[in-house]
């Protein structure tokens, strides 16, 4: 293919010698405008509609000298900004109009050859990366919202400090990790969604709902709200009724432990309560110092009875020498010996061989 155009001080222009050449169908587009090759229809323009684009479907025909219908050549099909670029360019199979038209509907469907292989690769890669995961893959809780993380947070503040802890500031440090579990353990139980039959995401197969109940297990275990086993051999339970009482609510111990004015506060209103509906049978040594003044607390009347009066014994002293006490205890007892001898085996025969003598 010979080459028609070159630049000259910044301008295309064609190369000398092919000035009267055909022009293609590409040139032709890109010099409408100076050449003014198509012409408008006859046929009047709606306003608003002027200078709509082709499109590849819009065909304009007219009538040979045979009668046949030919599609019009000044009136092509719309041409793509690449196609175009391609023809101007001289790119080998796009010499002519039907070269070029043959040669980028190849390009382009190979393109599409190509975009659907990496598209099933692509599917085959993602099929291969979830090969054995489930539907409803779990989700990773953040570590530093699960007891774990929450006591290696902790641990470190305590190893990397830059001074020697005292007691009080290690306490401190616990009651920081216990009021972080608290909080986190809070929030999970409060981002359970409530069973509904038609909402799936509440349902306990739900990733987001199974990691808060696991997270929320393993907070409650930490911090020590641990539940009875479900079947464990019976075992009869031995505690007193005010036994049973305080360990109704494992969280009793824990709750008196924090000294907040609030909290103890709500304890004390507890407490009183208590004592007003049962008195103190249900309260413990260490509840009493929560009564309120007016509340005295009545302690049961200790009764004590005279210690009963333990007669002595009259033993009556026996004279008689060791040895003949001996000796008649021995009698006594050789004698039962030969009568129950001679019950069992006769007086008689044989068996006075081994009476006892």
């Amino acid at each position: 293919m010979t080459r028609k155009w070159q630049t000259v001080n910044g301008e295309i222009q064609r190369v000398p010698g092919t000035e009267n050449d055909k022009l293609t169908l590409g040139e032709q587009m890109i010099l409408q405008p100076e050449l003014n090759l198509i012409t408008k229809p006859t046929q009047p323009t709606l306003p608003g509609f002027e200078d709509l684009p082709k499109t590849k479907n819009e065909k304009f025909k007219y009538e040979s000298w045979n009668g046949k219908t030919k599609p019009d050549p000044t009136y092509a099909q719309y041409i793509d900004k690449e196609q175009r670029l391609y023809e101007s360019i001289g790119l080998p199979g796009y010499e002519t109009p039907e070269k070029s038209n043959v040669s980028y509907k190849k390009l382009k469907d190979a393109e599409l050859l190509v975009d659907k292989a990496n598209k099933k690769s692509v599917k085959q890669l993602t099929d291969l990366k979830n090969f054995g995961r489930s539907k409803h893959q779990e989700k990773a809780t953040y570590p530093f919202d699960t007891p774990d993380g929450i006591n290696h947070f902790t641990k470190i503040i305590k190893e990397e400090a830059t001074h020697k802890l005292s007691p009080k500031e290690n306490k401190d440090i616990d009651i920081l990790n216990k009021e972080m579990k608290l909080s986190v353990l809070k929030d999970e139980v409060g981002g359970l969604k409530k069973f509904d039959n038609l909402d799936s995401t509440s349902y306990p197969s739900d990733p987001e709902q199974r990691r808060r109940l696991k997270n929320i297990a393993n907070l409650e275990k930490d911090l020590g709200y641990i539940q009875k086993e479900n079947n464990v051999p019976y075992k009869k339970d031995t505690r007193s009724p005010a036994q049973k009482n305080r360990d109704k609510f494992n969280l009793w111990s824990e709750i008196k432990k924090d000294k907040s004015y609030g909290n103890l506060k709500d304890v004390r209103k507890i407490v009183n309560d208590e004592y007003k509906k049962h008195g103190t049978k249900n309260l413990t040594p260490d509840e009493h110092k929560y009564l309120d003044k007016k509340s005295k607390p009545v302690y049961p009347e200790v009764i004590f009875r005279p210690e009963p009066e333990i007669s002595s014994s009259t033993f009556k002293k026996d004279d008689r020498p060791v040895e003949q006490i001996v000796r008649e205890l021995a009698d006594a007892r050789l004698v039962r010996e030969q009568k129950e001898w001679d019950r069992r085996y006769g007086k008689f025969g044989i068996t006075q061989l081994k009476r006892p003598e």
